[in-house]
């Protein structure tokens, strides 16, 4: 008998959740059974499935999950590492978010929207601020301020790359990211006059 290995089993779920999620995105939450399931799985049967969720509503949350995770480690990979690199990501990482994750965001948000996962949807995003709040500070480091003097304009501008992903509201980002990098440029002003006259006093 093959022994069990939890990495190989850790493995094998996360490429099942993200066959899973490809499942959903192509023929949509109602149209897709446990069979095309298996199918995007490369799985003969339903108890091979099984083996990983003990059902399609676990298929559906984790797999809605394991996506989310992986768009908030995409704001993280591509986080500015100066004051000089920030303009550039303020514009240019929303139309990226939406031209390759757009439609994954549409589907996150009809699961999360629909009172059958309301809960599970509650339960992860409730989650968010601390993992955010982990994110801000390395921004914060990168960008020579404090932590509470960026959070609220990093909130915002987490709400704002969401909000097109889901819409593509050129006008509401353009206003939104002007604002937020303006907002951005008194922080730096500011911050930078309070350590001058910590070293002057």
């Amino acid at each position: 008998m093959k022994k069990f290995d939890p990495a190989v089993y850790k493995k094998r779920k996360c490429e099942c959740l993200d066959k899973c999620f490809q499942a959903f995105m192509d023929n949509g939450l109602e149209n897709t059974g446990l069979q095309l399931l298996c199918k995007y799985c490369g799985f003969k049967t339903n108890q091979a499935l099984y083996h990983y969720f003990e059902s399609k509503d676990m298929i559906i949350t984790e797999s809605v999950q394991y996506a989310m995770i992986k768009f908030e480690r995409e704001f993280m990979k591509k986080a500015p590492r100066s004051r000089a690199d920030l303009k550039n990501y303020l514009e240019k990482f929303p139309r990226w978010m939406q031209k390759n994750y757009g439609e994954h965001m549409r589907f996150v948000y009809q699961v999360y929207t629909s009172p059958k996962y309301k809960k599970q949807g509650y339960d992860f995003f409730s989650g968010i601020p601390k993992r955010y709040d982990t994110f801000i500070h390395h921004i914060a480091k990168n960008l020579d301020v404090s932590f509470e003097s960026i959070q609220a304009l990093y909130y915002l501008y987490i709400t704002s790359t969401l909000q097109f992903a889901l819409f593509k509201d050129e006008v509401y980002l353009d206003v939104e990211v002007n604002a937020i990098y303006n907002m951005c440029l008194e922080v730096f002003e500011a911050e930078d006059r309070k350590k001058l006259n910590s070293i002057n006093t």
